[in-house]
């Protein structure tokens, strides 16, 4: 109500602002139970059931996909589409329909593939032909995994520097710096450096 009292402003008369909220609520109404009777009572037109089943499960194996699908879908292709069609209408159906048909052609053989396979080529019957960073995303968790831990390692040599300086034990990075010490300095054929370093981490093992 608050809403509809700053929209259709605050000096209209009572039954015109009610009438607008009436008007809101009715629309927003329809909109749900239009998109419920379009996709949910047929079992074979409950796509967002589906594409929500399988992003779930790309983004429990490759956590950093939630991230790149919320800055694509929200972000991104918005922005593209508000920038095509402010440069007319023309660029903006000469650029939107061939990727529209390349995705609805995607969508058309992934079908085929998993219901019959056999009418299709063979060389169509499944993405083999394709280079593996296009139809799997290990490659690409690989290079996100790469770039992550460079940016851990920055994060932990500056914790590590931190931890020393002040003295504090409590940096997240303070396990991996004992185990660091385990590794290589209570290992070292010297053994009073890594006595040192031990002292000053608290290794169990100095």
């Amino acid at each position: 109500m608050h809403s509809c009292h700053l929209n259709s402003g605050t000096h209209s008369p009572p039954e015109r602002r009610s009438s607008f909220c009436i008007r809101l609520a009715l629309c927003h109404f329809f909109f749900n139970i239009s998109g419920i009777l379009l996709w949910y009572p047929i079992p074979f037109t409950r796509l967002p059931i589906r594409m929500a089943k399988g992003l779930g499960n790309i983004s429990a194996k490759y956590r950093w996909f939630t991230v790149f699908y919320l800055i694509v879908f929200f972000f991104l292709i918005p922005l593209t589409v508000f920038g095509l069609s402010l440069a007319g209408w023309p660029v903006l159906v000469g650029v939107g329909v061939p990727v529209l048909l390349i995705v609805i052609l995607v969508l058309c053989l992934r079908l085929l593939q998993s219901r019959c396979p056999r009418i299709l080529p063979k060389i169509l019957q499944n993405w083999n032909c394709l280079p593996l960073w296009m139809r799997s995303l290990k490659p690409w968790d690989a290079v996100v995994s790469k770039l992550a831990g460079c940016f851990q390692l920055r994060c932990c040599c500056c914790c590590r520097l931190c931890c020393l300086l002040c003295g504090c034990k409590c940096c997240r990075c303070s396990r991996w710096a004992l185990i660091s010490c385990h590794l290589h300095a209570c290992k070292a054929p010297d053994f009073s450096q890594g006595g040192k370093i031990c002292s000053q981490l608290d290794c169990p093992v100095k």
